[in-house]
């Protein structure tokens, strides 16, 4: 049993990459030599084929048809092989069962973020707690609702909970 088999491959695999013929660097060195601006595209690209038809350039051909083949293998199985409306269904359930989690955990993340509202660090360095209504509303979003709420002279923490600013939040 040979222990070194996946190196060995891996090995080959690399090899192989540096024999394969690179069709991009002929297109680039094609394009340097070719006449015109990019928008002489289509006219490149006749002459770049018939380059690719010439004697000497059968294995840049075939680089390039097995690389557009790759590119297009999964667009091209799907359109062979299209769902099902069952699967097209189920598909949709998931997804709608991913957002519903989604929404799920942004709304606990949101919840536990105001259980602590008061507790949070504000731009000015204080605590939403010691923070005035005024400064509320320079802060802007949900906190200008909080400062009309509050008074402009009062603090966050003398009038509201946790639970009055989540409830203003969800507002």
């Amino acid at each position: 049993m040979n222990t070194n088999a996946p190196q060995q491959e891996q090995e080959r695999t690399v090899a192989r990459r540096f024999e394969i013929p690179r069709p991009l660097g002929l297109l680039i060195s094609f394009l340097r030599d070719a006449k015109g601006t990019a928008a002489d595209e289509r006219r490149h690209i006749r002459d770049f084929i018939k380059l690719l038809d010439e004697p000497g350039y059968e294995e840049f051909r075939n680089a390039i048809i097995d690389e557009w083949a790759r590119i297009k293998y999964s667009t091209a199985y799907q359109a062979a092989h299209p769902p099902t409306m069952s699967e097209l269904k189920s598909r949709q359930q998931q997804r709608k069962r991913a957002s519903a989690n989604e929404r799920k955990t942004i709304d606990d993340l949101k919840s536990r973020l105001l259980s602590r509202a008061l507790t949070l660090i504000m731009p000015n360095g204080k605590t939403l707690a010691k923070c005035t209504g005024a400064q509320c509303i320079e802060f802007g979003g949900w906190l200008i609702k909080v400062g009309e709420r509050v008074g402009p002279h009062r603090l966050v923490g003398d009038v509201l909970t946790n639970k009055d600013l989540a409830r203003i939040a969800t507002q």
